[in-house]
């Protein structure tokens, strides 16, 4: 909840001050089986969050699995989940794309 409070906060100072805000959603959707990512739309909690509050909001896990990118092992360490090399060049791609798709 306080966490919330703090995007809210920040999403009002980004209209009261003239500037543009980009969330992008990094939650994933894991097969317990497989370990396969799954686009759920209605599990985009985040965005959805964002989006009620007028703000422009991008799914991490959309943009993989559009670009066949199925194994969640494949973009992140396998000892502590933050994105491996590969993760944080796809993830570089995802933020350009979605920087050159919003640009005013």
């Amino acid at each position: 909840a306080r966490n919330r409070k703090v995007i809210i906060d920040w999403i009002n100072h980004s209209k009261n001050n003239g500037y543009r805000l980009l969330f992008a959603d990094l939650n994933t959707q894991v097969s317990e089986t497989n370990n396969l990512l799954i686009d759920l739309k209605d599990k985009q909690e985040f965005c959805n969050f964002v989006k009620s509050h007028s703000q422009e909001c991008y799914s991490f896990v959309k943009y993989l699995v559009n670009n066949g990118i199925l194994d969640w092992n494949a973009v992140r360490w396998k000892r502590d989940g933050h994105f491996n090399f590969r993760g944080n060049r796809i993830y570089a791609d995802f933020l350009e794309e979605v920087y050159k798709r919003s640009a005013v």
